[in-house]
């Protein structure tokens, strides 16, 4: 919704409707909200890998064998890389 309002103000100031400071103002604050929103998924990632770490699940939600590792070798096919999906 901030990304459409800093739009339509930047429409209304190449119309000559609205001042350059309302144009600034609008972007600043689509800048900000644009920070937040990945502040907040980076401390939600943060969040979970702590998670993780408390409950003692990292190596079996990724799949780790401790005998394997020991080894030196691994069974199974390694898994893609997954694509970077912004929410």
């Amino acid at each position: 919704m901030q990304e459409q309002t800093y739009a339509g103000t930047r429409r209304k100031y190449e119309l000559g409707t609205s001042t350059i400071i309302d144009l600034l103002t609008t972007q600043r604050d689509n800048t900000t909200r644009e920070l937040n929103e990945a502040s907040a998924l980076n401390q939600y990632i943060h969040a979970k890998v702590n998670l993780e770490n408390v409950l003692g699940e990292v190596l079996s939600d990724y799949d780790v064998s401790i005998d394997e590792a020991m080894k030196g070798t691994v069974s199974r096919q390694p898994d893609p890389i997954p694509a970077v999906i912004r929410p």
